[in-house]
């Protein structure tokens, strides 16, 4: 296994977690690399992940790159993209995207219009909902 040092990944996702830790989605910030990289962290510590963060590892190492999997059936299956484990140490650094500053929330505006559709809307389904729950259309005649 190579080690590299100071080696960036983009937060993809945030899977289940286990007993002690999360399971982390990572992709290369080479856009060119089609591997799916994943790493584990302690779950408090995945708790404050979100996708789009950008995590830079002091050393990191790779497990074997996946290409299949077997399903509950036993099947073999083949990924949509290969994935391969990060096994990293030293310090785990999480930042905000570089150069990559949230939109200024602008006016929001709901014309007459609009209003009158959602008013009409939610009459409608209370109305449904009211059969709904009206027992005298279950009793038999």
């Amino acid at each position: 296994m190579a080690t590299l040092n100071k080696a960036t990944f983009a937060v993809v996702g945030v899977n289940g977690s286990g007993p002690k830790s999360t399971a982390v989605g990572l992709r290369s910030l080479d856009e060119t690399d089609e591997i799916r990289y994943w790493a584990w962290f302690q779950n408090a510590v995945a708790s404050v992940i979100v996708p789009g963060m950008r995590v830079t590892f002091d050393t990191v190492s790779f497990g074997k790159v996946t290409t299949t999997y077997t399903d509950k059936a036993g099947f073999v299956v083949d990924l949509k993209f290969p994935k391969q484990q990060v096994f990293w140490g030293g310090n785990a650094h999480f930042d905000a995207p570089d150069a990559e500053t949230l939109p200024e929330q602008g006016a929001i505006t709901v014309s007459d219009e609009a209003r009158k559709f959602a008013n009409n809307l939610l009459a409608k389904k209370a109305r449904e909902a009211q059969v709904e729950g009206d027992s005298s259309f279950d009793e038999p005649f």
